[in-house]
């Protein structure tokens, strides 16, 4: 196990956190690996590998699935999207789910509540030129595809997503230039006010 300011060699400026929401003594923080502490932050070991693939970047999200957590997600800032479903083996196993996404950067994962399997991934930057795709993705196969539910939302950096846990299909997107809602799992977003 190491101390906190071991475990982070190579950051965000702002690096993520993230408490296990089945407990509140485990918490996650990204580097270039995923690191977790089962005793609120007096140790802490790694539970990935350099998940950079050795290209350089940094986590800058992390998702751990509420109704499962064995699963977790990890977003980096060159735009890969890593996966794990044994999150609490000694050995996690961590698969690259990034097919069909843009090479931007990331900004957020959010994982549905009540289903591992679906997950939304937002992106940072622009489409332009040759990068037509979104930035709000979704996946119900655990990112082994990803559908661009950007729908009619403008081309802008999307920033947040909270996924309603009482209204199904709805879903609260925090953009560069306002909150948007979709009651139709984003085949079509509305402003949330003027």
């Amino acid at each position: 196990t190491l101390s906190l300011h071991d475990a982070l060699p190579i950051y965000s400026f702002i690096p993520p956190f993230i408490m296990d929401p089945a407990d509140p003594q485990k918490l996650y923080v990204g580097t270039m690996r995923v690191y977790e502490t089962i005793n609120g932050g007096a140790s802490w070991a790694p539970i990935s590998p350099d998940l950079s693939d050795g290209k350089g970047g940094n986590l800058v999200t992390i998702a751990v699935a509420a109704s499962n957590t064995n699963v977790i997600y990890a977003g980096l800032s060159t735009g890969g999207v890593k996966v794990t479903t044994n999150a609490k083996s000694a050995s996690p196993v961590w698969s690259t789910v990034q097919t069909g996404l843009p090479n931007r950067a990331i900004t957020q994962i959010a994982v549905d509540p009540s289903n591992p399997q679906i997950a939304y991934v937002l992106f940072s930057g622009f489409s332009y030129s040759t990068d037509t795709l979104g930035h709000v993705f979704r996946t119900t196969n655990s990112g082994g595809t990803w559908t661009d539910i950007s729908a009619n939302l403008p081309n802008i950096p999307a920033d947040d997503l909270v996924i309603d846990p009482d209204i199904p299909n709805t879903l609260y997107l925090a953009t560069d230039i306002g909150v948007f809602i979709s009651s139709n799992n984003g085949g079509t977003w509305t402003p949330l006010s003027n």
